[in-house]
């Protein structure tokens, strides 16, 4: 499995894979199977460059699409300052920060 698969089946089986320290956080652990577990460690490296978030323009804003799944937007607690793709991870409710959607260029070549 890519991290990108590992990614996507972690999602589809509801589960929240976080970085945490340098270390990935699986929620809820109890649903993490053997296959899935297996094609984490394989992938920890990867997952975590992920994961880390978006480049930041000097505004401080994200430049950049999430890497782990391609969504344009972006969440961001006030107490906390990292950029948190919406897709990813959901907003919690109530949400006390702030949210930017960047533009999407379609049609473009990539080379």
């Amino acid at each position: 499995m890519t991290p990108h698969q590992t990614l996507a089946a972690a999602r589809k089986l509801g589960i929240t894979i976080q970085v945490a320290d340098g270390k990935l956080r699986l929620t809820p652990a109890t649903a993490v199977d053997p296959n899935l577990k297996d094609a984490v460690l394989a992938n920890k490296p990867t997952i975590i460059k992920l994961l880390a978030g978006p480049s930041l323009g000097s505004d401080g804003l994200p430049l950049e699409q999430c890497c782990a799944c391609g969504s344009p937007s972006w969440w961001q607690l006030k107490e906390a300052p990292r950029w948190v793709c919406a897709h990813c991870e959901p907003r919690p409710e109530p949400f006390l920060g702030r949210s930017v959607v960047l533009p999407v260029a379609y049609g473009r070549s990539i080379d």
